[in-house]
């Protein structure tokens, strides 16, 4: 599944020397549990050294699957070498937010430690959409702002979902299908210094068909038309008159008659 929600990564060079990675996270920690492919909490069992892949490997203990379905026990991956790395620690309970392609965990995937701040109210809310057969649930912070409105049924998004900004402004709009989106979604993403609106058509989970995102450039409104197949960009273009001269301009002058 295509990512909903972009995160943002800052690495920066600063005296010859990079800084550790920065993953700007979003304070509402709801939009990873729509965003990942599998929720899940579990117990660091072991944690080896850095081996000659550049991953630390870990073993875990799964004590509940929120989303996705995964084995008792499974053998994950985390990059060790480069500035983003991180190393999980060895019995610890983390809850994790993540696509675990290539069973790794990216580095600015989500995950959260048993008695950090805010542990308690992310387990609630995920104990509360698992056990909910039937129900429009909204789900609030600890400020009792809405995060979100959700439709579920046996445990999963099943029905319109609406997902908020902590100032309260529409994040994200669209309807799943046990589990899956399905049909059309607008999506709202604020960068540091930009504002992107998104809005396109998912089938099964998966974006399909045209895709429009507006966005801003040097001050100047934009639309980008980006095309899918079966998640995946196959193709893209921004509507300006430049880009729209150049898309359409024979490569070659045609001959002389």
């Amino acid at each position: 599944m295509k990512k909903i929600i972009s995160t943002l990564i800052l690495c920066s060079v600063i005296l010859g020397t990079v800084s550790a990675c920065r993953c700007v996270m979003d304070e509402a920690k709801l939009f990873y549990y729509i965003d990942s492919e599998y929720v899940f909490k579990a117990e660091v069992e072991t944690v080896s050294d850095c081996g000659d892949n550049n991953k630390y490997e870990y073993l875990l203990e799964i004590d509940k699957v929120y989303k996705g379905e995964l084995e008792d026990e499974i053998t994950i991956y985390s990059d060790c070498i480069t500035s983003c790395s991180f190393k999980l620690e060895t019995g610890k309970t983390y809850i994790f937010f993540t696509d675990l392609i290539n069973n790794n965990l990216g580095f600015c995937e989500y995950r959260l430690s048993k008695g950090s701040p805010n542990y308690k109210a992310v387990i609630n809310y995920l104990d509360l959409i698992e056990r909910t057969k039937l129900d429009f649930l909204r789900i609030k912070n600890a400020k009792g702002q809405p995060l979100g409105d959700l439709q579920v049924a046996d445990g999963k998004l099943d029905g319109l979902v609406k997902l908020y900004f902590p100032d309260g402004s529409l994040r994200l709009r669209g309807v799943y299908i046990k589990g899956l989106a399905d049909g059309n979604f607008e999506i709202t993403e604020k960068m540091l210094s930009n504002v992107e609106k998104w809005s396109g058509d998912y089938k099964k989970g998966q974006r399909t068909g045209r895709w429009i995102r507006v966005f801003k450039r040097n001050k100047t409104a934009l639309h980008e038309h980006i095309f899918y197949e079966d998640g995946e960009i196959v193709d893209r273009y921004v509507v300006d008159l430049e880009s729209q001269v150049d898309r359409f301009m024979p490569k070659t002058a045609p001959k002389k008659q």
